[in-house]
């Protein structure tokens, strides 16, 4: 799935119980996973980089939240996790509604991971190109927009343009 894709899914307010986020724009992933992972009273597991226990995150998502909220598992990794780890994870998101699983993958080799992430398994993989200079632009607005920050079009280009086209470093 391209990015268009994924702002029209937002866009439509569809329930998206798993999820990897990979490619090119860092900053895209982190900027989407902040967005998915906004969840008001989950109980979120975190596991970053060397973190990773494929024990630790299937206990999480198989068991019930005490309090009824829902069961987040976020994985942000430069390493690939197994397929047949992902495949099990997903298994227990689509046995239960209130579990959801983002898959933030920083690497280069990303068709295996990215292959568990189907239709059939109820989960959806969506690649973070660099975006083009109208998207940056747009992005940037729709962000300053958001925090209530009046931003124009020509702050905007001039903004981007100085710091390279780089809207990570535009952002913050």
């Amino acid at each position: 799935m391209y990015r268009k894709e994924l702002d029209n899914l937002i866009r439509n307010g569809s329930n998206v119980p798993a999820i990897m986020l990979y490619g090119e724009t860092h900053f895209l992933i982190d900027y989407y996973l902040k967005f998915f992972s906004n969840i008001p009273d989950a109980n979120v597991l975190s596991l970053y980089h060397d973190e990773y226990d494929f024990n630790s995150a299937k206990a999480h998502l198989s068991q019930g939240s005490l309090f009824g909220d829902q069961n987040l598992l976020i994985i942000k990794n430069e390493k690939k996790v197994p397929k047949k780890d992902l495949d099990t994870l997903l298994e227990f998101v689509q046995k239960n509604p209130d579990n959801t699983f983002i898959y933030a993958y920083y690497g280069s080799d990303m068709k295996t991971s990215a292959k568990a992430f189907n239709k059939k398994s109820g989960g959806i993989e969506v690649r973070m190109f660099p975006p083009f200079a109208g998207a940056t632009k747009n992005t940037l607005m729709q962000e300053a927009q958001r925090l209530g920050v009046q931003l124009d079009n020509y702050t905007a280009t001039h903004l981007i343009e100085s710091q390279n086209g780089d809207l990570g470093l535009a952002f913050y």
